[in-house]
C-alpha cells in the first residue's frame, strides 16, 4: 500500500472491553487496536490503534496500551524505533483531563531509551497559529496548541 509501513489511527470505535489490545487481519496488514469506550448514551467513542504492514509486524518487538489515549510500539532496527499513537482530549475538555494526558505522555516519552528513533503520531486536537510556528493554516494558537508547545 504505497510503501506505508505504519499508520497511527484515532477514533476507530472498535469496542472490546475484555481485551486490552485486539489484533485484526486487514488484507496483508495487521490492525492492532486499544478498545474504544462507551459514553453516557452508550455510544462507542474513541479508540486508538496501529495499522502495520507485514514488514512492520515482522519487526514488532513490543506494543502496549498506556492509557485509552496513548498506545506505544517498539520496532527492531538500528536504532530501534518507538512510535507513540496519541489522541489528545479536545479543547473543550477539562483542564484535569488535559493535564492527565500530558503527564502520561511525558512519562511515556521519558521511558523511551534515548538512542531510539522516536515518533509521536496522532490527533493532538491543537491549533498552532502563525504567532507560534511557520507554515500553518491557523491564524491563532488555541489552548491545546499552547499546551502542545509547552510539551
Amino acid at each position: 500500500m504505497f510503501g506505508i509501513e505504519i499508520i497511527a489511527i484515532q477514533e476507530h470505535r472498535f469496542y472490546h472491553p475484555d481485551y486490552n489490545l485486539k489484533y485484526h487481519e486487514a488484507g496483508s496488514y495487521q490492525l492492532v487496536t486499544s478498545s474504544a469506550s462507551k459514553n453516557s448514551v452508550n455510544a462507542t467513542v474513541g479508540g486508538i490503534g496501529f495499522l502495520l504492514s507485514q514488514k512492520a509486524s515482522d519487526n514488532l518487538l513490543h506494543i502496549e496500551s498506556v492509557t485509552p489515549r496513548i498506545l506505544i510500539l517498539e520496532l527492531e532496527g538500528n536504532p530501534k524505533t518507538t512510535v507513540i499513537c496519541v489522541h489528545r482530549p479536545h479543547n473543550s475538555s477539562t483542564e484535569e483531563d488535559i493535564e492527565d494526558f500530558y503527564e502520561s505522555l511525558r512519562e511515556t516519552v521519558e521511558q523511551v531509551p534515548p538512542h531510539n528513533f522516536l515518533v509521536i503520531a496522532g490527533d493532538l486536537n491543537s491549533k498552532l497559529g502563525s504567532d507560534a510556528v511557520k507554515n500553518t493554516f491557523d491564524s491563532t494558537t488555541n489552548r491545546n496548541g499552547e499546551m502542545l508547545l509547552d510539551f
